[in-house]
């Protein structure tokens, strides 16, 4: 069990939940967060409202991992929210549109002349991801090129000079180069910094006194930082240039701020009842808002990911429940562990999963051996999000050793630890693997992917 061990060493330390004590998922929920912390599976924080009353709150793991001293999170821990950052945004620009300073229709060519198809995109389309503009960071040299300092006139001649993917309004592909001119937008027409104009027409005005664009984060201003794990434990990550992003995924918040943002905003209290339908796309494409199906219901919001850190706030309009989870160090993955959390609020039966090891008769090993090639296709009726394209990786092989399961990679084996139900977690590896020998098929779920494969 060196893989549990590692993470113990870790030195996960909970925090007590705060939660309304007559609300019904609060215990099933705490039970899922302290397995989650038992085995080191999770480093983050979660937030519940219902019908605008904060219902939960609790924190698991570190804020910070270092030798010697880890620095626990705590509810009121800040985290970097990618992504997530597209809603504020997206408001900033319906209240600007609200005051009459520019329409949604309007060109983009009045700021930027020399992006692609200029004369032709509108503000509306930025926000409905139908620009056709590349996504700068989808770049090959993105990952160097995010750790250095760059000027907004570098990163738009980057956006200038790429190809277009499609005519505009041809089709939806997400893209934060539309949301990234829409905040440069912003500080065109305001003149004023990303960060004031959230600090002044959102943040205050709502109390959210977690929630800023973030130049840095800094241990010491209570924001969590970044780590990745490795076999040999949990290595920091270098930080992306929250300049890079601004309004496209540079902010900060914590999940609290991020419910209370989404409660105000369903209730009018940010934008115009006309503005939040044209958010949800009521009459037409969605602008910054869609519509989600997760827990068999209807949900609006976002999720975010920048560097090791991962962000999501979802408004139930039905229910009135509003969730949001940050992490900043993750093996579990953590749309898994959302969707979890999100069973446990709406099935009032579900027991959650304690991912306590479980000991495996010999005679059912061998079902599990054998090689697995990357497939063509994502896999039906498979309770996971995001599956990486095939051939990434191209196989897996599993392979039996007396009574044990490991998975041979770069030069060693690594045990298979069962967790029952066909689930095992992979001893020194970050990874999760569930198999389905009747049918065939395996899937492999890092923080960042689920892999399907099907047997040889």
């Amino acid at each position: 069990m060196r893989f549990l061990q590692a993470f113990l060493a870790a030195a996960i330390i909970l925090l007590p939940a705060t939660a309304t004590a007559a609300w019904g998922p609060a215990q099933r929920i705490d039970a899922y967060l302290d397995a989650l912390a038992k085995h080191g599976l999770a480093n983050g924080s979660l937030a519940i409202s219902e019908k605008g009353q904060s219902r939960y709150q609790r924190a698991i793991g570190s804020a910070v991992i270092s030798p010697g001293h880890d620095e626990a999170a705590d509810t009121g821990t800040r985290y970097r929210i990618g992504s997530v950052s597209k809603l504020f945004t997206a408001v900033l620009v319906m209240q600007l549109a609200e005051g009459g300073s520019i329409t949604l229709d309007n060109k983009v060519a009045e700021f930027f002349p020399d992006v692609p198809n200029a004369l032709d995109i509108t503000y509306r389309d930025l926000l409905a991801h139908r620009s056709g503009l590349a996504d700068y960071s989808f770049a090959p040299d993105f990952e160097t090129w995010r750790v250095q300092p760059h000027t907004q006139a570098e990163v738009l001649k980057r956006i200038e000079q790429a190809a277009p993917l499609f005519p505009p309004r041809e089709r939806n592909d997400y893209s934060s180069t539309n949301y990234l001119l829409l905040s440069y937008m912003l500080e065109k027409v305001y003149d004023k910094p990303f960060a004031e104009l959230v600090r002044t027409r959102i943040a205050d005005k709502l109390g959210l006194a977690r929630t800023y664009y973030g130049q840095s984060m800094n241990a010491q201003r209570h924001e969590a930082l970044p780590y990745e794990w490795k076999p040999g434990g949990w290595v920091p990550e270098a930080e992306t240039d929250p300049a890079l992003h601004l309004g496209a995924g540079g902010m900060v918040s914590s999940p609290a701020d991020l419910v209370r943002f989404m409660d105000a905003l369903f209730a009018g209290k940010v934008v115009s009842p006309t503005s939040l339908d044209s958010m949800r796309g009521v009459n037409g494409a969605a602008l910054g808002l869609p519509l989600l199906d997760l827990a068999g219901r209807k949900a609006y919001g976002h999720s975010g990911r920048i560097d090791e850190y991962r962000a999501y706030v979802y408004h139930f309009p039905d229910s009135g429940i509003s969730v949001s989870y940050t992490a900043n160090a993750s093996i579990l993955p953590p749309d898994e562990l959302v969707d979890e959390v999100l069973a446990l609020i709406f099935d009032r039966s579900r027991r959650p999963p304690t991912f306590d090891a479980v000991k495996l008769p010999a005679a059912k090993l061998d079902e599990y051996t054998g090689t697995w090639k990357s497939a063509p296709s994502q896999p039906a009726n498979m309770p996971f999000r995001r599956f990486a394209p095939p051939g990434q990786p191209p196989e897996i092989t599993i392979r039996r050793v007396g009574d044990a399961l490991v998975h041979p990679a770069n030069g060693r084996d690594y045990p298979l630890i069962p967790l029952g139900n066909d689930e095992f977690i992979v001893d020194g590896m970050r990874y999760f693997l569930r198999a389905y020998p009747r049918s065939g098929e395996v899937v492999v779920r890092s923080p960042f992917w689920a892999y399907y494969f099907r047997r040889e």
